[in-house]
């Protein structure tokens, strides 16, 4: 199966369906774009169950192929896509995904990996949760909101906090100590290295 088919977007997209018939009505769902499925999800679930609701597409400023095919209206490559959020570093749209979010987003915004990792760390202040880049990008595209294609963004004079690696990984360290090897196999990979090599370089 390739890594964008109407099977897996049927398959994410009951998570939107969980979303939309348990919260109240939504103004605008922001939604991290990989290769689309995601995406495509949300739109389909929101056409069905809460036309209203505004889709906003994410997706990193190291990352912007789906930001720039948004704004041109066709499949734009880029020749890299270097993000430490792996679930949105895509090079090549996907043509069918491109046509949903097209006729289906209200806009894409671009955050940059600061950003994304500033979120990261409000998460795991605010809540006790460890997210992955991908995750964290709706909230960092709710908050900081700047670089966009196709409308504006987040709120004007949004708090923007200052991304601080060595406390996030200090932080990490205590809640996953070296000797706890199960709860390290849990993390996503991106987290397992940086405590790996916070730990090394201690």
């Amino acid at each position: 199966m390739p890594s964008f088919h109407r099977d897996l977007v049927r398959g994410v997209a009951t998570y939107a369906l969980e979303l939309f018939r348990a919260a109240p009505p939504l103004d605008t769902v922001y939604v991290p774009i990989g290769l689309g499925s995601g995406i495509c999800g949300v739109i389909a679930m929101r056409d069905a169950l809460s036309p209203s609701t505004k889709v906003v597409g994410v997706v990193s400023t190291e990352a912007p192929a789906y930001a720039l095919s948004f704004a041109a209206g066709k499949v734009v490559a880029t020749n890299s896509a270097d993000t430490m959020a792996d679930g949105m570093a895509v090079r090549g749209p996907d043509a069918e995904a491109l046509a949903v979010i097209l006729k289906g987003a209200d806009r894409i915004v671009q955050v940059s990996d600061a950003e994304i990792a500033a979120a990261m760390r409000a998460y795991y202040e605010d809540t006790h949760q460890l997210t992955e880049g991908a995750g964290a990008a709706p909230l960092a595209a709710l908050t900081a909101g700047t670089r966009t294609h196709g409308g504006q963004a987040g709120r004007p004079g949004a708090e923007r906090r200052q991304y601080r690696p060595a406390a996030l990984l200090a932080h990490a360290r205590r809640i996953v100590p070296p000797s706890n090897l199960a709860m390290r196999k849990s993390l996503p990979f991106s987290w397992r290295f940086q405590l790996a090599q916070a730990t090394r370089h201690a």
